[in-house]
């Protein structure tokens, strides 16, 4: 499937089951909202699969996003997640992420510190690496370079 695709709602058969594209995900539990480029149904597993723009490597924060949208489909069908994929358009790589306690408890713990940052109002500086924030979705979002910027002429007075 082409990354282009993920951002495309609906649902295909194949021959090994369901493949349904951009599926909104929450938990009540979390807090969390987001979507799914594609969920994998296969013999009555669940299997969310993400599509990232770059290399695959040992991403902790991809797998994050990963087991967070598992454990919103968990909660949502009451079907436990094993595992999940990501698959890598830079180098052609599909990885297979184990969803284990460890995973699954520092998944809950950066949810957690997100929330607390945000009622503390404090955000986290932007990155200063063009080459990661080029390959995020949500650079247009998060605007690094533009508040980089502005942060450096409030320093400058």
């Amino acid at each position: 499937y082409q990354h282009g695709r993920a951002h495309v709602p609906g649902v295909q058969t194949d021959e090994l089951g369901r493949v349904l594209r951009s599926i909104h995900v929450w938990s009540d539990h979390l807090h969390i909202a987001g979507i799914a480029d594609f969920v994998l149904e296969r013999e009555g597993e669940l299997i969310p699969l993400e599509h990232k723009h770059g290399k695959m490597g040992n991403w902790l924060n991809d797998h994050i996003q990963l087991c967070a949208q598992a454990l919103c489909l968990e909660e949502r069908t009451g079907h436990v997640v094993e595992r999940g994929e990501i698959f890598y358009w830079k180098n052609r790589r599909r990885e297979r992420i184990a969803l284990d306690k460890l995973l699954r408890t520092r998944t809950v713990e950066a949810i957690n510190r997100a929330f607390e940052l945000l009622r503390a109002g404090r955000f986290p500086p932007p990155l200063d690496h063009p080459g990661k924030c080029r390959d995020c979705s949500l650079e247009a979002i998060c605007l690094p370079r533009e508040t980089l910027k502005m942060i450096e002429e409030d320093q400058r007075g």
